[in-house]
């Protein structure tokens, strides 16, 4: 801005930054960072508790953003206390599904990845236990019909690559699952337990292999 033949600066900060919750059951997730997730149209949007501020918007999906989950979740907390990244799944209408990595030590942002051939439709439910600091194991229901599970590798480095594998794919029907819940087998280290709940008013419990082999022993 020109004043008597100079320049005058101004000086411009945010004050507020507004963003809507899309209309979708497991949208919202509180991470172990002590930071909320939750899906704004295509965006992700990270939300501050302490602040009552969304700190971060980001863009990477072209569909509407349908599920976001924390690795850690605020219940693993407990195996985050030296953790220096933190990441975030989210998926999407279209069945894609994104990995995000928060530094904890300059609060950047990274999109690590897109998770290759993961679901033909709609993305509605994540569940996800931590195995060790560099190593989770996640599933993820969609409406075409299946549930999957994945095991994620973290890198060592903040420019590192995560490593993907997909253990297993159950097919559940033309009613999808909309609910899950991962954990540890009780008194099994080898095993894993998934409960899902679908549009067909039934609970199916799993009992899944670590290396990705499943069966239903109840249903």
């Amino acid at each position: 801005m020109a004043s008597g033949g100079g320049l005058t600066q101004v000086g411009v900060h945010k004050v507020f930054t507004g963003a809507g919750c899309n209309r979708i059951v497991n949208n919202v997730s509180w991470g172990a960072c002590n930071l909320v997730s939750f899906g704004p149209q295509n965006a992700v949007a990270i939300f501050s508790p302490e602040s009552a501020q969304i700190l971060a918007t980001l863009p990477g999906h072209k569909a509407y953003v349908n599920c976001t989950h924390w690795l850690p979740s605020n219940k693993f907390s407990f195996k985050a206390k030296h953790l220096k990244r933190h990441y975030l799944l989210s998926g999407d209408v279209d069945g894609v599904i994104i990995l995000w990595e928060l530094s904890l030590v300059d609060k950047k942002w990274r999109n690590v990845l897109q998770v290759p051939e993961a679901h033909k439709k709609g993305v509605t439910c994540f569940s996800a236990i931590m195995a060790s600091h560099s190593d989770a194991i996640f599933a993820s229901t969609s409406s075409d019909g299946t549930v999957k599970l994945w095991e994620v590798i973290f890198p060592s480095s903040s420019a590192g690559d995560c490593r993907f594998s997909c253990l297993d794919s159950i097919t559940v029907g033309k009613k999808p699952m909309v609910a899950l819940s991962l954990m540890d087998f009780p008194g099994n280290s080898h095993y894993l337990a998934l409960a899902m709940g679908g549009l067909d008013n039934k609970i199916h419990s799993y009992s899944v292999e670590r290396t990705g082999n499943s069966s239903m022993p109840v249903n």
